[in-house]
């Protein structure tokens, strides 16, 4: 659980510490009736990023079997073009990835090999208003995996499409967990986070 109201990366539900890069803390926020909706983080778009290091509990595969887990984030977007919410991966050995594509939509994708597989919303999320992104997954794996799969903006389930094909299990690398960067291709979140979680 990082970017909480506190003027630092810490995690304040485990030990998974992150280290900042360029971003910068805001009293721009999500709303003070939120909890840790008090403040956030502003990243450029560019070059600033959170680098939180490998750590098994925050892989949820093995490359045979997956594990549950959910993610959420507020965000404030300026750019809806490929705006990195958190990711953990690197060039041809990915594990998972949630953001927005160049669209403007929404992806939750894991990777099983070099490829990602997953879900990505159907519309593109607004930009310079705060919003509440979620995305869940039961752990199930296996061809029909997508079933146990759901993106939720502002609480609402979205609707999605498929992303990828064939998809067997995650696999667990040894990439850092990064919040506003996807290492993949070098992209970066253009905008403000806060209060950014994963649940297990």
């Amino acid at each position: 659980h990082w970017l909480t109201n506190n003027d630092d990366v810490n995690d304040y539900a485990g030990t998974n510490d992150g280290t900042n890069n360029g971003s910068t803390y805001s009293l721009d926020n999500p709303s003070d009736k939120v909890e840790y909706g008090g403040a956030s983080r502003v990243f450029n778009g560019t070059s600033h990023y959170i680098e939180i290091n490998d750590s098994d509990d925050l892989s949820f595969g093995n490359g045979s079997n997956d594990s549950p887990f959910s993610i959420s984030a507020w965000v404030e977007v300026d750019t809806n073009n490929k705006f990195r919410v958190l990711s953990k991966s690197s060039t041809n050995n990915n594990e998972y990835f949630f953001g927005t594509f160049g669209s403007g939509v929404l992806a939750f994708i894991f990777g099983d090999g070099d490829l990602f597989h997953g879900i990505t919303t159907t519309s593109s999320i607004p930009e310079n208003e705060w919003i509440h992104v979620s995305c869940t997954y039961d752990g199930s794996g296996g061809l029909n995996f997508r079933d146990g799969m759901n993106i939720y903006i502002d609480g609402f389930a979205s609707t999605y499409t498929n992303h990828g094909g064939n998809y067997t299990a995650m696999n667990n690398t040894t990439n850092p967990l990064l919040i506003g960067k996807y290492a993949n291709n070098n992209t970066f979140a253009d905008g403000n986070m806060a209060d950014v979680r994963i649940y297990d």
